[in-house]
């Protein structure tokens, strides 16, 4: 009789356990992947990857504080799946979730299964996780990277073939060139081959696979030292990009890395911490006491480095940061998976449905972008073609800046992050012109204004300290006509509308009141030539009243064919409801945007767009002084 041997099903578990935990892990960073819009930092991961070359990206990057791989696999992946923001952070999100698959494989080389699966579990629940690769940053792949690292060098050690070697080599390589701190798990394996590595062949090997690493890093590294002595670094540095070393920043890092409360993953990271000098009754005793302590020693090292290292310079640079000491996630995790073995089963699995309950229940870090995607959208509604949108938001201008790109009417979505022409941009970063420029940037930013009757001004800042431009703008005469306000925290961010006084000053049209008391004047109009059915039609109306008018006046904006059928129409108070008409002086022109929602059914011909002012509660026409109803704007060409 033959006999079978069966794999017992406890010995299948954690595959099943890690399918669960793949699937979970994927849900938690795409739900919302789109829900905001960029902020700063990864408006400089699109900013300093513009070049139509290698080439071009590396340059770029000579002047920042990485190596240049980041921008170039960016480059790579918005050749690949286009240049959308949900496409772009799809990229972090791929090497997250096998980021946690190779956590596992880690945690299960250096102790068991069971510690790989919790410390698979403990990553994916990680909020701050989720919060970094949920951005088109490089956090998520340095993870994958320092992961893959660690677990070349462990097999390395086990087997030391030529593969686990080159995968050591290469794998560092790659991470050294992502991220800087990516070296601290070579530090932390460095110290740990130096304690526990006692074969002097190995030894040997080892530094020969360690000097590859540098001699490949080799061509960079004078960049490298170039890129910290040329860095700008004062207390307003210190105090604006670093965080200071103290019980607040202490107690915010702490919640932001282990969750709330923190004593549930803090008491289990210490238990794996010092649960291999103990007899603990869980499966963790079951490890032999040489292979749980040194594998705990090179964790603990991994974890202990990032913080030590950011807390030793941070009042020479402003590595005191969130996404810095971020770096010791996933030796966090793998500690407190390790911990969770310390405890018999009925125990642990109770801590483990708490674990759950408690990071799905709960949000502990969470962030909270400037609304550049709302304000793209704004400026794109309200935007007559061809102007330029003068962007003053200090560091903030690569995300605004591509959020506009992806927005504004006469972009091209598939050429921005082509190599940049010489004012050729009518996008224009005075962040990056300041810096560019220097002494001649108000000359620079005066070329663009000379060629134009109006502009939009994205303003973040305090105009008692940074009013140049404001300043040039009113000697070319241009006059502010429009505010649209936004608010970000404690701060208020502006887009303002600017537009040259001479452009205005000669009425298109006058609407007098009944009694000739007030006369509202139709300054100018701006219109699309042509549109497409079901697409959205722009209109910009500028408004000036010498006495303003005694009610509020409501401004409808309609589109008629041929037949003078009322095909679309768009009313509302001007600019949307923040210019009442009694509230205007005779000192201000009034920016009052419009956009008409046409009809997918529309069909192709030539429309007209009519302006007219009327009395909400009673729906009676204002006229005009040659009594009729309403202006005639122009004519857009409907497209099939």
């Amino acid at each position: 009789m033959n006999t079978h041997t069966r794999t017992r099903p406890a010995h299948r578990w954690p595959f099943y356990a890690m399918t669960l935990i793949l699937v979970l892990a994927a849900y938690l960073r795409i739900h919302d992947l789109n829900a905001q819009g960029l902020w700063g930092d990864e408006g400089w991961s699109l900013w300093l990857a513009r070049g139509d070359s290698a080439r071009d990206v590396i340059m770029l990057m000579v002047d920042d504080h990485h190596g240049p791989e980041w921008q170039l696999m960016l480059r790579g992946w918005e050749a690949l799946v286009g240049g959308s923001v949900v496409a772009l952070r799809y990229l972090p999100v791929l090497f997250s979730v096998t980021s946690v698959a190779l956590l596992y494989r880690l945690g299960r080389a250096l102790f068991n299964p069971a510690a790989g699966v919790w410390a698979a579990l403990a990553f994916t629940l990680m909020d701050k996780h989720v919060v970094l690769t949920q951005e088109v940053r490089h956090y998520a792949i340095v993870f994958f990277f320092m992961i893959t690292i660690a677990l070349f060098y462990v097999r390395w050690r086990e087997r030391p073939t030529r593969a686990n070697a080159l995968g050591y080599v290469l794998f560092s390589v790659l991470g050294v060139y992502l991220h800087y701190y990516c070296t601290l798990v070579n530090l932390a394996i460095g110290l740990h081959a130096l304690i526990t590595l006692r074969d002097r062949q190995q030894w040997t090997r080892f530094i020969i696979h360690n000097t590859a690493i540098v001699a490949a890093f080799a061509p960079w590294l004078m960049v490298a030292i170039m890129q910290y002595i040329q860095t700008p670094v004062d207390d307003t540095v210190l105090t604006t990009l670093g965080w200071p070393f103290d019980r607040k920043t202490l107690d915010i890092m702490s919640v932001d890395m282990l969750g709330t409360p923190v004593a549930l993953n803090g008491l289990l990271l210490l238990v794996g911490t010092v649960g291999p000098f103990f007899n603990v009754p869980g499966p963790m005793r079951r490890i032999p006491r040489p292979r749980r302590m040194a594998s705990t020693l090179l964790v603990a090292l991994w974890f202990a480095l990032p913080i030590v290292i950011s807390v030793a310079f941070h009042k020479r640079y402003p590595l005191l940061t969130d996404r810095n000491i971020a770096f010791i996630l996933p030796a966090a995790a793998l500690l407190i998976g390790f911990g969770l073995t310390a405890f018999e089963r009925f125990g642990r699995a109770w801590i483990i449905v708490l674990i759950v309950v408690n990071g799905l229940g709960t949000t502990s870090s969470f962030f909270l972008k400037p609304p550049w995607r709302e304000m793209a959208a704004d400026i794109a509604a309200n935007y007559p073609a061809g102007e330029p949108v003068l962007l003053d938001v200090e560091g903030a201008h690569g995300a605004l800046w591509y959020q506009l790109k992806l927005a504004l009417p006469d972009e091209n979505p598939d050429t921005i992050l082509a190599k940049p022409v010489e004012h050729a941009d009518k996008v224009v970063s005075l962040y990056d012109y300041r810096k560019r420029y220097g002494y001649f940037f108000l000359p620079n930013v005066k070329a663009w204004i000379d060629q134009t009757d109006g502009l939009w001004m994205p303003y973040w800042g305090d105009e008692f300290k940074k009013h140049d431009v404001i300043d040039l703008l009113a000697l070319e005469g241009f006059v502010r006509t429009g505010t649209l306000t936004y608010h970000h925290h404690d701060s208020t961010i502006y887009a303002h509308r600017y537009d040259r006084l001479s452009s205005l000053e000669t009425p298109l049209a006058v609407f007098s009141t009944p009694d000739k008391s007030a006369a509202v004047e139709l300054c100018k109009i701006a219109l699309p030539d042509h549109a497409a059915p079901g697409a959205n039609a722009s209109i910009q109306l500028w408004w000036h009243a010498d006495t303003p008018p005694p009610v509020d006046y409501s401004v409808s904006v309609f589109l008629l064919d041929e037949s003078g059928q009322l095909r679309a129409q768009h009313d509302g108070f001007p600019a949307n409801g923040s210019a009442p008409t009694s509230q205007w002086t005779p000192d201000r022109f009034i920016f009052d945007g419009h956009v008409l929602a046409l009809p997918g059914s529309l069909p192709p011909g030539t429309y007209t767009v009519g302006v007219k002012l009327y009395t909400w509660w009673d729906g009676v026409v204002l006229p005009t002084t040659g009594g009729a109803d309403y202006v005639t704007a122009g004519t857009i060409t409907i497209t099939g």
